[in-house]
């Protein structure tokens, strides 16, 4: 590997570097650490809110609603987005295989037939 200086690059090559720079300047870096301290402050109030609101000794989840079917509009564009977006796909199979399984070990676990 050769050692290229900065002034033996051509003037393409110049300016695309210096756009660079001045993209990743301290203006850029200032609004990427806001940014993240203020992903960070909702993460952390959310997790707050809802523990102070929750109902003492509880989880406080929603109750449970009967079985709902899924419109086949809505089966169609999940699969569409899963066919373009693999890993969207492959969380969303994860999900439904572990809510299965979570429902299969508590109707396991309360004597329910399945």
């Amino acid at each position: 590997m050769a050692k290229i200086d900065f002034a033996e690059f051509n003037a393409e090559a110049q300016r695309t570097d210096g756009y660079r720079l001045w993209a990743i300047g301290w203006p850029t870096k200032i609004i990427a650490v806001l940014t993240c301290l203020i992903l960070i402050g909702l993460s952390i109030s959310g997790v707050l809110l809802w523990w102070w609101r929750r109902p003492k000794s509880k989880l406080g989840m929603p109750g449970r609603v009967n079985e709902q079917v899924v419109p086949k509009w809505m089966v169609a564009v999940i699969v569409v987005l899963s066919i373009f977006m693999p890993l969207m796909g492959v969380s969303l199979l994860l999900v439904l295989f572990g809510d299965w399984g979570w429902r299969r070990w508590q109707r396991s676990r309360n004597n329910q037939p399945a």
